[in-house]
């Protein structure tokens, strides 16, 4: 298992990751580099392990990703009432979708999924027919999308969040019961929160990602005005209420959508050649992936949120077993950062020994984690910008994992550590005064940037002494 797991360590690493710092270090390759990491490693074999029957190994899997999970979260009790969330489970099923899991609540208040029936680890916790999924190419081929491309001067993304709009409006669209889910989803993240809640994350690494987000979306809207009103004077008389469906606020809401509620998907093609393997595309294409959009986000979760359409079916394999009664969760990616999940998703997910803090450190930005451990990729970054050409060269001529396995001569190590301290102690004043501005404001998003502010100052003070005390 050692061997199939340092494989896929690091096939899972992110290109520019900080995580890369272990590729050139094989004897890192043979430990855990971190949770997230690990969790996307472990996916991968988890999936190759069941494809090819291997059961002893997917034992071995499942028991390493059930050991770093905490306990699941138990949903509250089915009160038998008609919901949204059961219509679209029972429309799935009667097109030819296989799902072990069920709509739920949690705590009266949080939506998700919670599994219908026993799942133990390599199964297939949903199978859903690529017909059921809605793409950009699914989008093109409707009405609507035919007309969009007709029009001059509207992008593909524009053209998807549109054609998106107007199906959602029309009652009599075969995924009525797809957007009637969709409709109760809390999208209140950092693209649809109003300019004062944006501005509360002022200066922190949350605000340098929305800032630049929210501006690229107001351009988007500003662009697809046009198409806007072409649309709502074209369909207006088909589709009642359109002109309310394709408001501003409804565009920026679907954006939101289509970025947080979407599935990266992989469509197979079979080989032409007989007797070859498959090649996917070399680009993933978001795609909501009905009923799945229903589980949230956990950070050892039950399943990754990107997958492969192959044999007609997108198929979602079980990391960890899962029991009735208990929340099924999707991992939303390795990228799922704190700053990136308020940003994008308007939630703050649980500390674990990933959580860090965003710095920029020559030119680069890198993750300040609690322990310096689980910093190395920060601390690489630091040298290289302190370093002379000569310890430079010296570096660069040796293993990969020497810029993190031992600081630099002289007194180039208190300059790394200075170089990286600075940009922490700035990013620290940063948080404390968006947490106070936000302590000022009620709502959810206001929590949220609390939640966020009190995580990453954790993270900024325990990082300060280890490079303090170094």
């Amino acid at each position: 298992m050692r061997a199939v797991l340092a494989a896929a360590r690091v096939a899972a690493a992110l290109p520019g990751d900080d995580d890369e710092w272990f590729a050139g270090c094989e004897s890192a390759l043979w430990e855990p580099t971190g949770a997230r990491l690990e969790v996307a490693a472990l996916s991968a074999a988890v999936v190759a392990a069941a494809a090819a029957g291997e059961a002893a190994l997917l034992a071995a899997l499942a028991d390493r990703a059930a050991a770093l999970a905490p306990p699941d979260d138990v949903a509250d009790p089915e009160d038998g009432a008609e919901t949204p969330e059961k219509r679209l489970l029972a429309w799935a099923a009667d097109r030819g979708a296989a799902c072990a899991f069920r709509g739920a609540r949690f705590g009266g208040r949080v939506r998700g999924a919670a599994f219908a029936t026993p799942t133990p680890a390599g199964a297939a916790i949903a199978r859903i027919p690529a017909a059921l999924l809605f793409t950009p190419a699914a989008a093109a081929a409707t009405d609507i999308g035919r007309a969009l491309a007709a029009l001059p001067g509207v992008g593909a993304d524009d053209r998807f969040v549109v054609a998106c709009l107007v199906d959602a409006a029309d009652p009599d669209s075969p995924r009525a019961p797809m957007w009637g889910a969709l409709a109760r989803a809390d999208v209140v993240t950092g693209l649809t929160v109003g300019d004062e809640d944006a501005a509360l994350l002022a200066g922190t690494a949350a605000g340098r990602l929305v800032d630049p987000a929210r501006t690229h979306v107001a351009a988007c809207l500003a662009a697809a005005r046009p198409a806007l009103r072409s649309v709502a004077t074209a369909f207006g008389k088909i589709v009642p209420g359109l002109d309310a469906a394709l408001s501003d606020a409804a565009y920026v809401r679907m954006v939101a959508l289509a970025y947080g509620w979407t599935h990266e998907t992989v469509f197979v093609t079979a080989s032409a050649t007989p007797g070859t393997a498959p090649t996917p595309p070399a680009h993933p294409t978001p795609a909501f992936v009905p009923p799945l959009f229903l589980a949230n986000h956990a950070p050892v979760p039950h399943a990754v949120a990107y997958g492969r359409v192959q044999g007609g079916a997108f198929e979602v394999v079980s990391l960890r077993a899962g029991t009735p009664g208990s929340a099924f969760t999707l991992g939303y990616g390795r990228g799922t950062t704190a700053n990136k999940a308020l940003a994008y998703y308007g939630f703050v997910p649980a500390e674990d020994g990933d959580s860090g803090v965003l710095v920029s450190v020559g030119g680069r930005e890198v993750c300040v984690r609690r322990a310096a451990a689980r910093s190395r990729g920060a601390l690489a970054a630091a040298r290289r910008a302190a370093a002379s050409p000569g310890e430079l060269a010296d570096l660069e001529s040796g293993a990969a994992c020497a810029w993190t396995g031992r600081g630099l001569g002289g007194g180039a190590e208190a300059r790394a550590r200075a170089a990286l301290a600075a940009p922490l102690a700035a990013e620290e004043h940063a948080l404390r005064a968006a947490a106070a501005a936000a302590a000022a404001r009620p709502g959810p998003w206001a929590e949220a940037v609390r939640e966020y502010c009190q995580q990453c100052l954790g993270v900024c003070e325990a990082a300060a002494k280890w490079l303090a005390a170094c």
